[in-house]
């Protein structure tokens, strides 16, 4: 059996004798595995939500618990690659063993367990995605006399440009670099002031408030993992 967890967080300890720990079955290698629940919990939802089905009932959970009964995992996922998805639980994956094909499989296993990081960034993408297709209302002046003809040229540029520097697919560009370079483009025949009118708020760069909140509460969460506080009432219990 490979005691994975002990390898990947360092602790000398089996945790075997842990009473959080459960099995998992490699289809294709025939390997039992014994991790931490916590650790899949934190990182998968599907592994949650399956731990937390016999909470609050008297029923004991089978799945997992003794070398006969363990967690199975499908047969069309290569050992290598489950090994993989099991080090990214533990934040410890070893880029130098990382194939192709393994990358391939982590990434499918990760959508089939709802892995909480792929899904968080797969809505950054998304949100980018319709921020580069669906450009901002255009501003008019009270001067201008073609708004809608200036609608659609904007509508145009915005995808051409914005549209194009975000997405490109071999140097996408962040956000506010892409304005930076935006910035530059010809803007044909739009009025120059209804132009500024609608940069002042592109540049003000409230299309990803969205994306920064997202990234706060992932840095946040991910400190509370790393870093746990120390409970001084119980090292005062130790002084005499």
């Amino acid at each position: 059996m490979a005691t994975l967890a002990n390898h990947l967080t360092g602790r000398d300890s089996d945790i075997s004798s842990n009473s959080e720990s459960v099995l998992l079955a490699s289809g294709a290698g025939n390997s039992l595995f014994r991790v931490h629940a916590s650790i899949l919990g934190d990182k998968s939802l599907a592994f949650q939500d399956m731990f937390a089905a016999s909470q609050g009932t008297k029923l004991e959970q089978v799945d997992g618990s003794t070398d006969d009964k363990p967690i199975c995992v499908p047969l069309q996922v290569s050992e290598s690659a489950f090994e993989l998805f099991l080090s990214v639980c533990y934040n410890k994956p070893d880029v130098l063993k990382i194939c192709n094909k393994a990358v391939i499989q982590l990434l499918k296993l990760s959508d089939m367990y709802l892995c909480k990081d792929a899904g968080i960034k797969e809505r950054l993408d998304v949100h980018c995605w319709i921020i580069a297709c669906e450009a901002p209302p255009m501003v008019h002046v009270g001067t201008c006399t073609r708004q809608k003809s200036y609608k659609d040229d904007w509508k145009q540029l915005w995808w051409n440009g914005i549209g194009r520097f975000l997405l490109d697919g071999r140097n996408p560009q962040p956000y506010k670099d892409a304005i930076e370079c935006f910035k530059k483009l010809d803007i044909r025949e739009i009025n120059l002031d209804c132009w500024k009118a609608v940069l002042y708020i592109v540049k003000a760069c409230s299309a990803f408030n969205h994306q920064r909140k997202l990234i706060t509460c992932t840095a946040d969460d991910l400190v509370n993992y790393l870093f746990v506080k120390p409970n001084f009432e119980d090292f005062g219990c130790l002084v005499h």
